[in-house]
């Protein structure tokens, strides 16, 4: 199972993401992805602890920076919660220290993650 939560913050949406980022799953992340990037320019996903994440989850997500990088929009993912999918990252080795080939301004969706986002901001 998995629950999309949308914090609208302008200028930037954050995606909090509950349950498991599988490929099970992936038709529907990647529907709520592009939605999202559609609508605004940018935004924030937000895994919440708990769920479990494959590879499906990682190519999906650089998938949406991909596009968030062609349509000079801005896709970032939020540390807290994301420690299974960086260490995934990190093991496969998709992580690019040297930047996205994609974006020419941006780092690696991985290796840019913001730090967790306090009580405050939300």
């Amino acid at each position: 199972m998995i629950h999309f939560e949308l914090v609208l913050k302008e200028p930037v949406k954050r995606l909090m993401i509950r349950g498991d980022m599988v490929r099970d799953h992936g038709e529907e992340i990647k529907r709520k992805l592009l939605e999202l990037l559609r609508a605004g320019d940018r935004l924030e996903v937000c895994l919440l602890e708990g769920g479990m994440v494959d590879l499906c989850a990682l190519q999906l997500l650089c998938a949406a920076h991909r596009q968030a990088a062609v349509n000079r929009k801005k896709l970032s993912l939020r540390m807290e919660g994301a420690g299974a999918l960086l260490a995934l990252s990190t093991v496969i080795s998709l992580a690019r220290p040297e930047g996205c080939r994609f974006d020419a301004d941006s780092d690696c969706l991985f290796e840019q993650a913001l730090p967790a986002a306090s009580a405050v901001e939300e």
